[in-house]
């Protein structure tokens, strides 16, 4: 029903959907056309993917909120894609931890 803590401590969340980011690209699209996700977050590389398969095969998908990448650097063209796709916002959430403090 929620995202569970520490998320839906701080703040309400709405029900949530897991699929594996193993799964054919394809397989991950039809989850996303199934569950009208208002938010899509995942690996940049693989958001990547995503939105170039449905644009190339003119795929119809529902519109989304925002879409959010995480865990590596973004391909430049992502955050074009995701406004030609979805009408929606990219936000990156890569940051560099592994590194230490500075």
């Amino acid at each position: 029903s929620d995202w569970g803590p520490p998320v839906s401590v701080v703040w309400p969340t709405g029900p949530y959907f897991l699929v594996d980011y193993r799964a054919p690209v394809r397989t991950l699209i039809d989850a996303i056309r199934e569950h009208e996700p208002d938010y899509l977050c995942s690996f940049p590389s693989l958001l990547f993917e995503i939105t170039r398969q449905i644009r190339d095969l003119g795929i119809s998908v529902p519109p989304i909120r925002e879409v959010i990448g995480m865990g590596e650097a973004s391909p430049p063209e992502l955050t074009e894609l995701c406004q030609e796709i979805w009408g929606a916002p990219y936000t990156s959430t890569y940051s560099a931890a592994e590194c230490g403090g500075g």
